[in-house]
């Protein structure tokens, strides 16, 4: 029998800013061990090029009658923090979600030095105490683990990227919203090609919105992504017509090009997307300032496209008596070492919009689209185990194939 780690608790893709009690990590060794064993490895060609690799991430999707639709994915290592009830081989445990204590211990497998460098608190919430007692350490800068004693000792000149782990100095895991994608950073990371930098050849893939995409359809994945298509964000009733004509569902997901926590992000009919296009495109002056954030977030966008994506609607949810459209976050664990993938699914929970469905006086964007840290209410509903079983399988199906499109993205 599969050894299910369930969660009871959301947090968003990409933000920190809560204020919630952390307790520590208490997971007893026997469950850590159950939840990190629950893998699968997958091959790749020993002339494919690929180097090591440390993922950490997470993605929203959607599910129905053994369909299983992504619609983004995001960089675990810069998820909320929330604390949750989780199931663990039958146990109720309360942990905090991301769940750091678990990642500590899946880094500590490649018995390598361990740096978290950048956003370091709560302690407790990250679970720094069992960070260190791998040896790990936690640092403010890159200009501190430059400087750090242990780091320094371990650089070697004219390194060449590894396809095995064990060939690398250390491991580093960053954590800055803000810095993840600087110059100073990813110029930083060239510097020291002897450490691996945890999601340093997926991150780009994993939070941008078109490379996601690419990717999947690179791994010949496209059966578990909505179908999605770039335009330009100058209106015109061509630009209508084309989107009526290339995306075969009756509703539609607008998506700015760049975006989290669902701002600018629409869910419309056909009927009414041409009214839509044109506030937000050319008329988005009238749009007011206080508007949902949904057509807010359009006022103040300059950007030169948009996507637009077939409507994908998961297993109904009903709660007090009322019924939602969920979206479901999972959490996973890869890595690359010797030219094989392994893959941890660690979890997934629903998660609920604001809005009911037999809500008649809600927009279609309150109905279908969840809202990150709308409380406690709207996050967190159990996934049923035969529901996640079927899920699991895809995930297992589709992941390595598209983590491995993304390592080839990358070494491009």
């Amino acid at each position: 029998m599969k050894k299910l780690l369930i969660f009871f608790c959301a947090w968003s893709l990409c933000a920190h800013g809560n204020h919630d009690v952390y307790d520590a990590f208490t997971l007893s060794p026997e469950d850590i061990a159950a939840v990190l064993s629950h893998t699968i490895a997958v091959q790749t060609p020993s002339k494919s090029g690929l180097t090591a690799d440390i993922t950490f991430g997470c993605a929203d999707i959607k599910y129905k009658d053994g369909v299983v639709k992504f619609c983004e994915c995001g960089d675990g290592v810069c998820m909320s923090l929330r604390p949750a009830w989780i199931e663990v081989n039958d146990k109720k445990e309360w942990l905090t979600a991301p769940y750091w204590g678990l990642f500590w211990n899946y880094l500590a497998q490649f018995k390598l030095p361990i740096w978290l460098v950048g956003d370091c608190k709560p302690d407790t919430a990250l679970a720094t105490d069992v960070l260190a007692s791998f040896g790990g350490n936690c640092l403010q800068t890159l200009r501190d683990l430059e400087i750090d004693p242990v780091f320094k000792a371990l650089r070697v000149k004219n390194f060449k990227q590894k396809k095995n782990i064990a060939d690398y100095k250390g491991i580093v895991v960053y954590r800055s919203v803000a810095g993840r994608d600087s110059v100073h950073y990813k110029n930083f990371m060239k510097m020291y090609p002897e450490f691996l930098f945890v999601n340093r050849q997926t991150c780009a893939d994993l939070v941008n919105k078109e490379k996601t995409y690419a990717a999947f359809v690179a791994a010949g994945m496209n059966r578990y992504v909505p179908l999605s298509k770039k335009y330009s964000t100058v209106y015109s009733s061509k630009l209508t017509e084309s989107i009526i004509n290339d995306i075969p569902t009756d509703m539609v997901v607008i998506k700015p090009e760049n975006c989290s926590l669902a701002c600018g992000i629409n869910v419309i009919d056909k009927h009414n997307l041409d009214e839509l296009l044109k506030l937000i495109l050319r008329d988005k002056k009238n749009i007011k300032p206080r508007s949902h954030r949904s057509l807010a977030y359009w006022k103040s966008m300059y950007d030169r496209a948009f996507f637009v994506s077939e409507y994908a609607q998961s297993k109904l949810l009903v709660k007090e008596n009322k019924t939602y459209d969920p979206t479901m976050r999972i959490v996973f664990f890869m890595h690359h070492d010797n030219n094989k993938i392994t893959l941890n699914v660690i979890g997934g929970f629903w998660k609920i919009p604001v809005k009911p469905l037999d809500d008649t006086r809600a927009s279609l964007t309150e109905k279908h689209v969840t809202i990150a840290h709308s409380g406690a209410y709207y996050t967190g509903m159990l996934c049923e185990r035969s529901d996640w079983q079927e899920i699991e399988a895809c995930l297992y199906d589709g992941l390595p194939a598209v983590y491995v499109a993304m390592m080839k993205r990358f070494l491009n």
